[in-house]
């Protein structure tokens, strides 16, 4: 991962403050927290991060690790790393090689209300709440969406909703 990339990321988890649901835009990434409060999910043209907001090092320090996460099922191959630097928080970013995939979790956040994110070996959720409003100017594959075209209601929401 590139400092270009990484430093960045770090200010911006440092200065980020809003809440689940509500999506900000901090230094050029559209972001928003999981339902949990465990992680902020950042959107930025091309590009995914995933920081984690509980203090330490889920697999110990590294400096850089390959990994992955998902995104409601689509795998995305991510650079993972939680050191000093980090503040012993896990980071995890698509830095650039996997535009297509980062492009199709991207529009399937946008075609849910509800979704599922796998990171640091933990699942967490989080909602798509006025992202189609405040992101696109910054991740431009959003521009062709509006709460319109997204289905009205949605299968997934409606089973989980019958389970509980």
């Amino acid at each position: 991962m590139n400092t270009r990339t990484l430093f960045p990321l770090l200010f911006t988890v440092a200065s980020f403050s809003a809440s689940a649901g509500n999506w900000a835009v901090k230094n050029g990434w559209c972001q928003t927290m999981t339902e949990d409060g465990q992680a902020l999910v950042m959107l930025k043209n091309g590009t995914i991060g995933i920081t984690g907001l509980m203090q330490g090092c889920p697999n110990g320090v590294q400096t850089l690790l390959g990994s992955r996460i998902s995104i409601n099922g689509n795998l995305i191959p991510t650079s993972q790393m939680c050191n000093q630097q980090t503040g012993f928080r896990a980071v995890e970013v698509e830095v650039g090689q996997a535009p297509e995939m980062v492009k199709k979790a991207v529009h399937s956040i946008a075609e849910r209300d509800v979704s599922v994110l796998q990171a640091f070996g933990v699942r967490m959720e989080f909602t798509r709440g006025d992202m189609l409003k405040v992101c696109p100017k910054f991740v431009t594959s959003l521009a062709g969406f509006s709460p319109k075209q997204t289905p009205a209601i949605n299968k997934d929401s409606v089973l989980q909703a019958a389970r509980q």
